[in-house]
């Protein structure tokens, strides 16, 4: 088996904790909400999500006799006790985590068990997706008025970067503009930039800020694919110098 752990707490044999059986890698349960179209024998989907994702493990608690073994289970379940605890498991790309609640713990537990007992627990994950390994592109000293940026995103579902722009000098700067060429999503800010000014572009809380300030803006915040993205990042006025970073965390179903 590959390393798991919750909350920290390592379900191996240094906790002697052996895994028989781990149910993770389903994808999530899609919900769809769907329109039937008059007198035509379909329907159209209207809105789509992942649900929350079900973990499943079995195996079993150890101990070198009855005593040793019931202070183990004690402290199996003092350790993995929560609602906004982290499922990481190994993985050849790297470690992936998932923040779960745990639903269910069950020991069966019967005469024979003096120095094991088997488990089985549930894990809701309210956010099915599992975060693996987080990346960081950057563009340094951009001085040209459109600038064009590829990164290619890894993971089995859209990502959801983060773009900073900062702006190190400028003159007459008053439109900056990020298009994703490859999905054909655009958003665009207007406004008077200064030297030191630090826009954020998040799509994981769907807001762009200026130092730190929510601000309202024009287009639609982009979307993402996994795979190459085409960027263009468009900055108006006589001159400019600017860095762009674009962070992202890989997705998994």
């Amino acid at each position: 088996m590959r390393n798991i752990s919750i909350n920290n707490y390592n379900l191996d044999l240094t906790n002697d904790i052996v895994v028989k059986k781990l149910e993770h890698d389903s994808m999530p349960i899609r919900d769809f909400t769907l329109q039937e179209l008059a007198r035509r024998d379909k329907a159209m989907i209207v809105s789509s999500q992942y649900t929350p994702k079900k973990i499943i493990i079995e195996g079993q608690i150890k101990g070198d006799n009855m005593d040793d073994l019931e202070v183990n289970i004690d402290t199996f379940k003092k350790s993995i006790a929560g609602t906004s605890i982290t499922f990481a498991i190994q993985y050849a790309s790297g470690t992936r985590n998932y923040t779960v609640a745990l639903s269910s713990f069950t020991i069966s537990r019967e005469s024979f068990h003096i120095n094991y007992v088997p488990f089985t627990l549930e894990l809701t994950a309210t956010d099915p997706m599992g975060y693996g390994t987080s990346y960081t592109k950057s563009w340094d000293g951009v001085t040209t008025s459109e600038y064009d940026c590829t990164f290619t995103a890894l993971g089995s579902v859209y990502p959801e970067p983060i773009i900073t722009v900062t702006i190190n000098t400028e003159t007459n700067m008053g439109l900056l503009k990020i298009k994703n060429v490859t999905t054909g999503d655009e958003i665009q800010l207007s406004m008077d930039y200064t030297a030191g000014d630090e826009i954020v572009l998040s799509m994981i809380t769907d807001s762009f800020t200026v130092n730190g300030t929510a601000v309202d803006f024009a287009g639609k915040i982009p979307e993402f694919v996994t795979g190459e993205n085409k960027l263009t990042a468009t900055f108006t006025g006589d001159a400019r110098n600017i860095d762009m970073d674009l962070t992202y965390q890989a997705k998994y179903l």
